[in-house]
């Protein structure tokens, strides 16, 4: 996964198999002259999603890796100009299907369906 801001900065964020059997996440910085920063551990967990504004403050979410029938939980994280990662926001405890988005401000939204009956659609919105 992959996103850049207006300047050409990205952040790139792939999962690898541990040894444990559990999923692994981690991030890297690549500066728009390509320059590549260090690579970073995230944590546990699957299915990501990152997106920036055009300042290059960013915002990702991170589910923890379940069997796919049971809920999922789904966690963002801040990532500031300098790739720095911000702590664990829980956002739920139950959800999949999850993207995020940006304003070219800095506004972000998360958006995911429930994993249990009915099944409804939640967001989050904020900077």
């Amino acid at each position: 996964m992959v996103a850049s801001d207006f300047a050409g900065d990205s952040m790139a964020l792939w999962t690898q198999n541990g040894s444990s059997g559990r999923t692994l996440v981690f991030g890297r910085d690549i500066s728009a002259t390509g320059t590549l920063g260090p690579i970073t551990y995230l944590g546990v967990g699957a299915r990501l999603a990152v997106t920036f504004d055009d300042n290059g403050d960013g915002a990702r979410r991170l589910a923890v890796a379940r069997p796919y029938h049971r809920p999922q939980r789904r966690l963002r994280r801040r990532i500031s100009r300098s790739g720095g990662f911000g702590p664990k926001t829980p956002l739920s405890s139950n959800g999949l299907r999850a993207d995020i988005a940006s304003t070219p401000w800095g506004h972000f939204a998360v958006i995911w369906q429930q994993s249990t009956a009915p099944w409804p659609v939640q967001a989050r919105f904020g900077p």
